[in-house]
């Protein structure tokens, strides 16, 4: 790391299993002095307290996706991390903040579904999202977009997934498409009676 740039955070990324959820492997660095730990089996809670030994003293937590996917892992494995308080930095949210013309990352992620896949209905500032179940952003629903009242999304699946071509707009609106051709997820949602906690709304 260069002594000019030399961030005093941990950078993060773990390997889950997908249908069991348990950490596998992880590997972590600090930005500050270049302290590294690796994890590929064995102990997992004792590998765990020498991560949380490893982020004493940095500033924040550096990640792609780590809010939605690392923490909520770290959280189930061992709620008592002290890192778990730090503050975060996902570069999978700034990602289309720097890049807003770059439409790779998704494109991939949808990639890799199909009809039936399981997604989850996350609601942001930005305004209702569908993840895959890495917690990854796979598609945006539309504006207007509110939950039936009272009710919140118990399920949700890929019911199809349609490809665009930019010729397929108007000529007046084919300008403002990001790329020649995509996909969009078209969702199966299943709501149910909210009888614990309110469904949150996204402020108009």
């Amino acid at each position: 790391m260069s002594p000019a740039f030399a961030p005093r955070c941990l950078s993060l990324d773990l390997e889950v299993g997908i249908k069991d959820g348990r950490i596998y492997r992880f590997a972590a660095v600090r930005g500050d002095n270049d302290e590294r730990l690796i994890y590929a089996g064995g102990d997992l809670q004792a590998a765990l307290r020498q991560l949380d030994e490893l982020a004493q003293g940095v500033s924040f937590l550096l990640g792609h996706n780590i809010e939605a996917f690392d923490r909520r892992h770290l959280a189930a494995a061992q709620p008592d991390l002290r890192l778990l308080q730090l503050p975060i930095v996902d570069t999978l949210r700034i990602n289309p903040l720097a890049y807003p013309r770059n439409p790779y990352h998704r494109h991939t992620q949808i990639g890799r579904l199909q009809a039936g896949s399981t997604l989850r209905l996350h609601c942001t500032d930005a305004g209702w999202m569908l993840l895959n179940t890495r917690g990854h952003i796979v598609g945006h629903m539309a504006k207007s977009f509110q939950p039936p009242p009272a009710m919140h999304c118990c399920g949700a699946k890929v019911e199809a997934i349609i490809v665009r071509y930019r010729t397929d707009s108007q000529p007046e609106y084919q300008q403002l498409a990001r790329s020649e051709r995509w996909e969009t997820v078209l969702p199966r949602l299943v709501f149910e009676p909210d009888t614990a906690l309110p469904v949150p709304q996204r402020s108009p």
